[in-house]
């Protein structure tokens, strides 16, 4: 897909972001230990019809950390600033993981700006405690260890066991990819944002807009019990429960999860029609 590699200051740092196609926009943002790359193979069709705009959060890709200690608010902030770059009033916009727990955040300080939500592989709510607990030791680990050895451990973790069995060498290069690209003081400061990050459900409840769940069954980092029920709090809701699928539906199950995609900015672009 051709794009183009942009850059804003701030808050005192470099943030990165991609920009590819035309049309309405939409803003697609990564994940923990991800960086833009993870959406440009897999969205490559979107960008037929759409202005694909594709941030890196502070700490990972080429983005700077404006400062060592960060709350979600700062990750939505960051995310902000770059629609603003690109003249974006408001837009549909989708998160991966952690990227979900942005843009429900920007959705809730700047509810503005957001004209339908997308939740790929993530959450409204906030922690439990034991994921808590292991937010700090992620970022203790890191620490102590550097990134390497973190970052090696948990990628593999994100998928299905059927796709690691046949896809062992993707796998193989998308760690590396993602030890390259995130920072060890990026993965502990996002760790305990994420540990810290309040319950958004309230969002969900106050949408006027399309919302777009995609669930994988196999997911083990954000468990499908605990998304479904939140399916129910919008007004219109897209949902798409993925069979054989752990973390990394846009590679272990890219046509599903663009079907999906398509359909909630369709119905994103309906309603916006409508007013």
């Amino acid at each position: 897909m051709l794009h183009n590699d942009k850059f804003i200051n701030h808050k005192g740092a470099v943030i990165h972001y991609v920009v590819a196609g035309l049309g309405s926009p939409v803003i697609l943002v990564h994940g923990f230990c991800e960086d833009h790359s993870v959406w440009l193979k897999w969205a490559a069709p979107l960008a037929e019809h759409r202005k694909l705009i594709l941030p890196d959060l502070p700490g990972f890709g080429r983005s700077q950390l404006p400062g060592s200690s960060m709350q979600m608010s700062d990750y939505a902030e960051a995310v902000r600033a770059v629609a603003e770059a690109e003249g974006v009033a408001s837009a549909p916009f989708l998160g991966h993981s952690m990227g979900g727990y942005t843009v429900l955040q920007l959705a809730q300080q700047h509810p503005e700006r957001v004209n339908g939500l997308g939740l790929f592989h993530s959450s409204a709510l906030e922690d439990d405690e034991q994921k808590k607990t292991d937010r700090q030791r992620v970022a203790d680990f890191v620490r102590q260890n550097g990134k390497e050895p973190f970052v090696a451990e948990l990628i593999p973790k994100l998928f299905s066991k059927t796709y690691l069995e046949k896809h062992k060498e993707k796998v193989r290069e998308w760690t590396a990819r993602c030890t390259e690209f995130s920072t060890a003081e990026g993965i502990i400061a996002a760790s305990l944002a994420m540990r810290a990050r309040n319950d958004t459900t309230q969002v969900l409840r106050q949408a006027r807009y399309p919302v777009l769940f995609i669930i994988g069954k196999e997911d083990l980092a954000v468990l499908p019990e605990r998304v479904l029920p939140q399916t129910h709090l919008p007004d219109c809701a897209v949902i798409e429960l993925l069979d054989h699928v752990a973390h990394m539906g846009m590679m272990e199950a890219p046509e599903p999860c663009l079907k999906a995609v398509q359909q909630w900015l369709s119905l994103c672009d309906l309603k916006n029609q409508v007013g």
